[in-house]
């Protein structure tokens, strides 16, 4: 093992991460291209990017467990290059149900990212340094995001889908290759848990309040978040609609990674998500005469205290490496499953009700979501 500086492991954990994220922006962002590739599929098309996400709201807090019993690099280094090759497979872009197939085991590459990657991450950083690392993660879905658009679609452009989906796969093996080498092997013993004792024990994860904070956080942002992101700009003209969309995205990663770092400091990652849920919907309520884009300007600012704020109250509220496990599988299963089901809810507000009605269902979410986490919170204190 080559022993790497601590910032540079933290990096490479991250740049892991990064190709998490574009596994869904793979498909998310040149979706157009796909309907083309398969065009008798018509709208069966959007299952291509859905069955990651059914995958994550059904097994992430299995993938947690199973991490924990045989050893979190041994989970990271799997998913990298289970992830590489099925996308350089995918690159030869076989029939709809193979490929469709394909998704369902990249989805398990993806939980394995996600939960073994934070877990990595906050177990190399110091006490100081952690909380700016966990914000440095936070960042890994929208910045891969904002890469596929910024790198990938012109790429695509050039040189074909095909080409995009073999650097993905390639960057996700070499990326396995440098942590083999730099990545702390753990003496984690074999695995020898039970499908019985599996069960029992994601049970038992729902029931700890530290484990499940972190993960009811989530499902309230996730399932907002992308229906703002996707309705607002729709309702801007035309011509001001892809910068906003990119500004509103960026605005909350500048927020997570050059303010939050600061506050964390001073104030627990709790409490900032906390307060911060309640200042979105003081916010919501009390720009209502300020222009839209503004509003979402300063929605999506604070928006960035929950993304990353999240992240950091796993490791700050779990002190071992098991319990952030769990804490970041349950993040994985909730967050999922505010992807899959929150933005077709909110679209179905905005067409019945408007713009204002989307708006103040997410204060009577917030709201809700502040008393919820505070009250879990308090069982969390209690514990110590």
């Amino acid at each position: 093992m080559i022993r790497a500086p601590i910032p540079v492991l933290i990096f490479v954990l991250w740049a892991a991460g990064l190709t998490a994220g574009v596994q869904f922006g793979k498909i998310a962002v040149p979706f157009a291209e796909f309907r083309a590739l398969y065009p008798s599929m018509g709208d069966n098309v959007g299952w291509l990017l859905t069955l990651v996400s059914l995958l994550g709201a059904i097994f992430g807090v299995v993938v947690g467990l199973v991490a924990t019993n045989i050893g979190m690099h041994r989970v990271i280094l799997g998913s990298l290059v289970v992830g590489g090759v099925l996308s350089l497979a995918q690159s030869t872009f076989p029939s709809f149900g193979v490929l469709a197939a394909t998704r369902v085991l990249e989805g398990i590459s993806h939980l394995g990212l996600v939960v073994a990657a934070p877990t990595l991450i906050a177990q190399t950083a110091n006490d100081t340094w952690r909380g700016t690392a966990m914000a440095l993660w936070s960042s890994f879905f929208a910045v891969a995001f904002a890469l596929v658009a910024w790198f990938g679609t012109p790429f695509i452009a050039d040189f074909g889908i095909a080409a995009f989906f073999q650097i993905h796969g390639g960057a996700m093996l070499v990326l396995a290759g440098a942590l083999a080498l730099i990545l702390p092997k753990l003496n984690t013993p074999p695995p020898n848990t039970s499908l019985s004792e599996l069960v029992t024990q994601t049970i038992s994860a729902y029931q700890r309040p530290s484990v499940l904070w972190p993960g009811v956080a989530w499902l309230f942002y996730t399932f907002t978040f992308l229906a703002l992101l996707t309705v607002v700009p729709e309702q801007l003209p035309a011509q001001d609609r892809g910068l906003a969309g990119t500004v509103m995205s960026l605005i909350g990663i500048v927020t997570s990674l050059m303010v939050l770092p600061f506050i964390l400091r001073k104030i627990p990652a709790t409490t900032v998500v906390l307060s911060a849920f309640a200042l979105t919907a003081i916010v919501i309520l009390v720009g209502a005469s300020l222009p839209l884009v503004m509003r979402a300007l300063l929605i999506f600012m604070v928006l960035g205290l929950i993304q990353g704020g999240v992240f950091a109250a796993v490791s700050q509220i779990n002190q071992t490496e098991g319990a952030r496990a769990l804490g970041f599988g349950i993040m994985a299963q909730t967050g999922n499953l505010g992807n899959l089901i929150g933005t077709p809810i909110m679209l179905a507000l905005v067409s019945g009700y408007g713009l204002t009605g989307l708006f103040l269902v997410v204060v009577a979410l917030f709201v809700l979501a502040t008393v919820l986490l505070w009250g879990l919170g308090q069982k969390v204190n209690a514990k110590g």
